[in-house]
Formats: C-alpha cells, sequence, structure tokens
C-alpha cells in the first residue's frame, strides 16, 4: 500500500470521504501564482481542511464558514509580507502554519511574532517543520488518532 493510500485510509476511518473541490483549488494556483504540490492536490482528493480537530486548519472551500487559506493568503502577504512561494493553511492560537508551494510542500509552524521572517528563516522562537505536506498531514493524523483514542 501506498503512503498516500494509507494516509486515505487512515482519514476516511475518522470523518469519511471529504474532498475538496477541485475548482477551489485551481482558483487558489491562479489567485496566487503558485502551483500546489502534488502531494497536497492528492490529500485534497479526499481531504477538505475539515475533521481534523486536533490542530485548526483553514477549510478549503471558497465559502467557508471558517478563514480560507485563499482569503488568508492574500491578507497576510499584504499585512505581514509572507513570501510569494508559501500558502497559509492554518492559524492555531498565536501561530500560523505555512506551506510552500514549491518543491515538496514543506510545511511550518511560526509562531505569529516570526510571520515576518518566514523568507530569511531568522526566527526569533522555535519553529516546528515538516520536510513535506504528507509528513505534515501524517503528523496531524496521529495528533487526532491520540485525541480520539
Amino acid at each position: 500500500m501506498s503512503r498516500i493510500d494509507d494516509l486515505r485510509d487512515r482519514y476516511v476511518a475518522l470523518n469519511g470521504l471529504r474532498p475538496a473541490a477541485k475548482e477551489f483549488l485551481n482558483s487558489m494556483e491562479n489567485g496566487l501564482g503558485v502551483t500546489l504540490p502534488a502531494a497536497f492536490r492528492e490529500v485534497c482528493d479526499f481531504f477538505d481542511g475539515t475533521g481534523i480537530n486536533a490542530i485548526s486548519l483553514f477549510s478549503l472551500t471558497e465559502r467557508a464558514a471558517t478563514l480560507n487559506p485563499l482569503a488568508e493568503t492574500i491578507r497576510l502577504r499584504a499585512r505581514s509580507g509572507i513570501p510569494h512561494d508559501y500558502l497559509a493553511i492554518g492559524e492555531p492560537a498565536e501561530s500560523l502554519l505555512v506551506m510552500k508551494c514549491a518543491g515538496d510542500g514543506g510545511v511550518l509552524w511560526v509562531d505569529a511574532l516570526d510571520v515576518g521572517r518566514i523568507e530569511t528563516e531568522n526566527f526569533l522562537a522555535p519553529v516546528d517543520s515538516w520536510a513535506c505536506f504528507l509528513d505534515f498531514f501524517e503528523f496531524l493524523l496521529d495528533e487526532e488518532e491520540a485525541d480520539r483514542s
């Protein structure tokens, strides 16, 4: 079984199938001028940003009752200067989760005070990081499964 199949099975066992709309993913790419990592798109075939409550993520829908990555990335680019090739994917308390759109989609979890330091990586507070989006998504599933057991 491939890694993505294993992650899909684990997520679906917790929440059922909740795919993100491909149209919204395309609108994020067009609206932000980025290409989403292939692994992120694969996960979005069954995950719409909901169902993982251990860590707060943005909903992957334009009509989200909560914040969505497109609107928040645009806002944070203007306000905090996050680099052009990053996507805001969640905003846990006093922090921000961003995914690098180049390569494998590495994820950073930075303190709110360090948002403007993402490009230089000259952070004041410790940063959690994952080399690729699949590593991050697996971490989310591990946390969610632990919370539910």
